[in-house]
């Protein structure tokens, strides 16, 4: 299994567990879907507390998986 996750400072806000591993088709579908079109999952104050990495209150965090 993998799982992707959107992380703020106040914790995870999105996520989703697929079976195998990712490609990149559904790391997008992910980004589009779970992320930025389903705002029931989010909580917007949240998101306006971080920043577009490099900014300060920002991480950025990547292993060495291929789709990224």
């Amino acid at each position: 299994f993998s799982i992707l996750t959107v992380l703020t400072w106040e914790g995870i806000i999105a996520h989703n567990v697929i079976e195998g591993s990712v490609n990149t088709e559904q790391f997008l579908r992910f980004l589009e879907e779970c992320a930025m079109c389903n705002p029931s999952s989010l909580a917007l104050d949240q998101i306006l507390l971080n920043n577009p990495y490099p900014g300060l209150q920002s991480i950025l965090i990547l292993d060495n998986c291929s789709i990224h």
